[in-house]
């Protein structure tokens, strides 16, 4: 997968687009620019939209989800163990409220937008029961980080990993047909608000209060 020849070519393309489109060309640039440029554009980074479509669907499909199959995604748990390095090894098993949030909402998507794959549907369903499990209570937040087996393990400091789990679940319920994730999110957001207008919000360990 040669991406770094394919990223040199999207910006060589993309910054002579920018140089016509701006006024820093030459008049004759200017105008094959303003006269055919539309017509002429059939290629990025030396490749057909056809060409760029079958790159990136490799790169999902065949690369990127059979990575996140195998060393990432916890089957027996639920959830995700994110701090692994590119040779599939888990440097840590914790797992923590924003990637939970954020892996949910990815599969969730998948599942809506890209492929009806029912194994897209257990993966975020197996995360949002890992992460329901240690469902705070009152103005309490999320724990920022669990241990594998979902044993909360530190405090928030902010309210960013509810946000991404509020988020996560809207799109579970998408993916479910379940109106009561698409509740639970609003509840999260409703609370996450109350909590950041108060007046002594900033990077805090829990508000209680």
């Amino acid at each position: 997968m040669e991406r770094r020849k394919f990223l040199t070519g999207s910006a060589v393309t993309a910054s002579g687009l920018l140089m016509g489109i701006n006024g820093c060309g030459t008049k004759e640039e200017k105008r094959v620019l303003t006269d055919t440029s539309v017509a002429k554009i059939d290629k990025l980074a030396g490749q057909t939209p056809e060409q760029l479509l079958e790159q990136y669907r490799y790169y999902l499909f065949d690369d990127f989800l059979p990575f996140m199959d195998k060393y990432v995604i916890d089957h027996k748990y639920g959830g995700f163990m994110c701090n692994t390095d590119r040779e599939g090894t888990n440097i840590t098993q914790k797992k923590t409220a924003w990637y939970e949030g954020r892996g949910i909402w990815v599969y969730s998507f998948l599942y809506n937008k890209l492929k009806k794959d029912p194994k897209y549907l257990e993966i975020a369903g197996k995360s949002v029961e890992f992460v329901l499990k240690n469902e705070p209570t009152g103005n309490s937040l999320w724990p920022e980080t669990f241990s594998r087996e979902g044993k909360p393990l530190d405090k928030a400091s902010a309210i960013y990993g509810d946000l991404f789990i509020a988020s996560g679940l809207c799109e579970y319920s998408k993916a479910s047909g379940e109106d009561k994730y698409w509740d639970k999110a609003k509840e999260i957001l409703i609370k996450c608000v109350k909590i950041y207008n108060k007046s002594d919000y900033g990077y805090i360990q829990d508000i209680e209060h």
